[in-house]
């Protein structure tokens, strides 16, 4: 039986944590788990997959430049913003 790795104390509960790396620029997010419903996102996951592999070891990479990931993310946090404003509208 293999024995897990702590987890940092930045990754709360329903975050997780990746590394935008492409050419020389890195930078790390801690992103909430409802990411993993943006198509965008999941774009990533798939170029990911395609350049490092399925069993990555270590920090889980993304294969872009920090702040295409960033751009990602806002556009996430603002559709998702107007979804919610949107909800409350139509609620009596």
């Amino acid at each position: 039986m293999s024995v897990g790795k702590a987890v940092p104390g930045d990754v709360k509960e329903g975050f997780f944590a990746v590394s935008a790396a492409k050419g020389k620029e890195t930078q790390r997010f801690v992103i909430e788990l409802d990411h993993l419903t943006n198509p965008e996102f999941l774009s990533l996951l798939d170029e990911a997959r395609e350049v490092y592999g399925s069993h990555q070891t270590g920090v889980f990479s993304l294969s872009c430049q920090p702040h295409e990931l960033e751009e990602i993310l806002e556009h996430s946090k603002e559709n998702n913003v107007c979804t919610e404003s949107q909800d409350m509208v139509m609620l009596p």
